[in-house]
């Protein structure tokens, strides 16, 4: 039974120390590598160095797109798809109320217009697992249904500020 050949193909110059490729023993290392020889280790050496670094670049990708969909709660000090904090909460439900602005922060307060935000009996139901926070920001994902309106999908994001969290946008899908 043979040796399979895989169509790999070593120089001559790959025999044991002191064996020439006949099998005889005399002591001497064998011919010189041609330069034929050389050229063909030169390009066996330049295809694992490609193949290594094809593998270094796939481990990269593989790694990089495991951080990114693992997404804010990979970083210290992050929470993903919680629980909302009651405060948070509190919140979202005073911007709905006629008292609205209070949970406003100043900036946002300063652009809207004068009047109540929202009609009363609007509602606010956060989708499970939506709550995402990332220091002092945070964002919320839920369905808003104000009376005689469709019920449309909405993001409210927050900011904690002196220990309260204030409303920084609200917007509809």
């Amino acid at each position: 039974m043979g040796v399979p050949d895989w169509g790999l193909r070593f120089p001559d110059s790959c025999h044991v120390r002191g064996e020439r490729p006949g099998g005889s023993r005399t002591g001497e290392r064998g011919p010189a590598p041609s330069s034929h020889q050389i050229e063909g280790w030169r390009e066996l050496k330049r295809v694992i160095l490609v193949s290594l670094g094809a593998l270094v670049a796939l481990c990269a990708v593989a790694v990089s797109v495991f951080v990114l969909r693992s997404g804010p709660s990979t970083r210290p000090g992050a929470t993903a798809g919680g629980n909302i904090p009651a405060t948070a909460r509190a919140s979202v439900t005073l911007l709905l109320s006629a008292r609205g602005r209070q949970a406003l922060t100043p900036e946002l307060a300063a652009l809207l217009p004068d009047g109540p935000m929202f009609p009363p009996g609007t509602t606010f139901v956060a989708a499970a697992g939506t709550w995402h926070q990332a220091g002092a920001y945070a964002n919320v994902t839920g369905m808003l249904r104000e009376p005689g309106r469709r019920t449309v999908g909405t993001e409210i994001g927050l900011v904690r500020r002196r220990g309260r969290w204030l409303v920084t946008f609200a917007a509809s899908r």
